[in-house]
């Protein structure tokens, strides 16, 4: 068994949610510092950055879609740090998108890769 936090053994930055890529050859971790996803090469530990657009603080949560082709992930706005979304972008960094807000967590593809599956936090006062 390979230790992930091994392979990843982070830079100093604050990184958080890693996932493998739907064939085993890549991890993909979140860092919040640079708001970016970084793609990590398990053979050849290459790194493909993958930028996010600005204005967004903690990253966190991520996804690969099980095609291999995009990537759904948590991130908030700091200005309104209770507010979160839920995001898809490419696994190329094409195509962002936000798809919800609120109190989320955990997303994940359905196995077919059509749906994304979450964690909706309720509060009550």
């Amino acid at each position: 068994m390979r230790l992930l936090a091994e392979i990843v053994r982070l830079n100093n930055r604050d990184n958080a949610g890693i996932c493998w890529s739907p064939n085993d050859s890549e991890v993909a971790y979140m860092e919040s510092m640079d708001s970016s996803i970084v793609r990590f090469h398990l053979q050849t530990k290459q790194k493909q950055v993958i930028h996010l657009p600005p204005g967004y603080q903690y990253l966190g949560d991520i996804d690969w879609s099980p095609d291999g082709k995009n990537f759904v992930f948590i991130q908030n706005d700091p200005v309104y740090s209770t507010s979160y979304f839920l995001c898809t972008i490419g696994a190329d960094g094409s195509n962002f998108n936000i798809l919800s807000e609120g109190f989320l967590q955990n997303p994940r593809w359905s196995p077919d890769g059509k749906q994304s599956l979450l964690m909706i936090i309720l509060l009550s006062y």
